[in-house]
């Protein structure tokens, strides 16, 4: 939970934060719904940070060098940075030819999520969380739309192959793959082949980010770009 903005112990910029944060992140958990959103200032709710596994930066700072790396090497094949406790819904939601949003859950998921896997396993940089929360309802509006005409096309294709003997098997292999990887964020590649992609994907990413810190140029750049 944020503290709240009148909070005296706030400096003008975390103050600054935390409106710009709480305004954009309930006007999408709310719909704009006016009702819903004077009931969460009410009741507290308002001020409740967003859940998902924290990424590779916050595991660093919150939990250690063997976190990070160990979030790191599993997001490879849990790109969406799901909990086990989301899984499920993520699968109901796939079955169902619809875009999971894992922002959206309830109040029992959420504390069972907390209670289970503690703060310090979730995203506290607030940058970070702004910007993932923003692209999960976008990317909700906008595939959901896509998902049917992809299924469209698919079920004209099997048509047309089936009657006129048009060969498409590798057009609809495409749209397949392209469904998995690029809207529902799951992994193709062979599960043998997981665990080495994971352990590079990982280490990359790491010397990656070390190379930038130590290099004076890109450092000097990169805290510019964040002033």
């Amino acid at each position: 939970m944020l503290k709240d903005i009148n909070d005296s112990s706030l400096a003008k910029e975390e103050k600054a934060l935390i409106k710009t944060f709480t305004e954009i992140v309930n006007q999408l958990r709310f719909e704009g719904n006016p009702g819903r959103y004077q009931q969460a200032i009410e009741d507290g709710t308002y001020y409740q940070v967003p859940v998902t596994i924290g990424s590779m930066k916050s595991q660093f700072h919150n939990k250690g060098f063997k976190e990070g790396l160990k979030m790191e090497y599993q997001k490879v094949t849990n790109m969406l940075r799901l909990f086990e406790e989301q899984m499920k819904d993520f699968d109901l939601a796939k079955d169902a030819q619809r875009v999971y949003n894992k922002f959206k859950i309830g109040n029992d998921t959420r504390e069972q999520i907390i209670s289970n896997h503690g703060i310090n396993s979730l995203e506290t940089q607030l940058e970070d969380l702004l910007r993932s929360y923003i692209h999960a309802y976008v990317a909700e509006a906008e595939y959901n739309d896509i998902i049917p005409q992809i299924q469209g096309i698919k079920i004209a294709l099997q048509y047309n192959q089936a009657m006129y003997g048009q060969e498409a098997e590798n057009l609809l292999e495409f749209l397949d793959k392209y469904l998995t990887v690029n809207i529902y964020n799951k992994p193709i590649m062979d599960k043998g082949l997981q665990p080495v992609y994971k352990t590079l994907a990982a280490i990359k990413k790491f010397t990656t980010a070390t190379a930038l810190g130590l290099n004076l140029r890109s450092g000097l750049r990169e805290m510019m770009q964040g002033m």
